[in-house]
């Protein structure tokens, strides 16, 4: 419980979901935006991949998307479950285009137990790279409190409603009762799990 009340760091819920706090994470100092560690489940050593926060947004880059490939390639050849922890909204769009491939495909190849933990945002794209159902996750979980779906729950009121936005004088308050029915239908993690996701 005291997870969901504290702010997004992927080493301190690595840290306090794995056991006696056991944490190695593999090179720190790189693409902090993705941290790769490993963690003890149930006595069992598992290979943990997660989205970290840079400057307040968590995106996929090209070397952090490389990093946690090099490292899924290591745990599948000894072995080692992975657990991919996911908080992400965007990825950048010059010069990713092989890493994002090349890193779909070796988690989508792994013969390893996979599963995704979706612990904050999970939009478009990106999400669906960071071992969602659509690539083949094992097991898919979401912290109540979590998001997912294409987009922001605001961004896409702006754009299905920008009509009615335009044309209504208490925009404000338009666009927070849309996106707040938007959110619960089809952002939330119950309309996620309803949906298979």
């Amino acid at each position: 419980p005291e997870l969901n009340d504290a702010a997004y760091d992927a080493a301190y819920i690595l840290k306090s979901i794995s056991d006696n706090n056991m944490y190695i994470e593999t090179k720190a100092a790189y693409a902090k935006e993705m941290v790769t560690a490993f963690i003890r489940l149930n006595g069992e050593t598992v290979g943990a991949v997660a989205n970290q926060p840079v400057d307040g947004e968590s995106v996929l880059t090209r070397n952090g998307l490389e990093k946690a490939e090099r490292f899924i390639k290591f745990c599948d050849a000894f072995s080692i479950p992975l657990l991919t922890v996911t908080n992400v909204t965007a990825h950048e769009e010059r010069k990713q285009a092989l890493a994002l491939a090349k890193f779909t495909t070796t988690l989508a190849q792994v013969s390893v137990p996979r599963i995704n933990l979706i612990a904050g945002e999970a939009y478009g794209t990106a999400a669906e790279v960071m071992n969602s159902k659509a690539i083949g996750a094992d097991f898919v979980l979401a912290w109540p409190q979590a998001s997912v779906g294409m987009m922001d729950a605001e961004q896409a009121v702006r754009i299905m409603y920008a009509e009615e936005i335009n044309t209504d004088k208490n925009k404000t308050a338009l666009i927070a009762e849309k996106t707040a029915e938007y959110a619960e239908g089809q952002s939330s993690a119950l309309a996620a799990a309803k949906r298979g996701y």
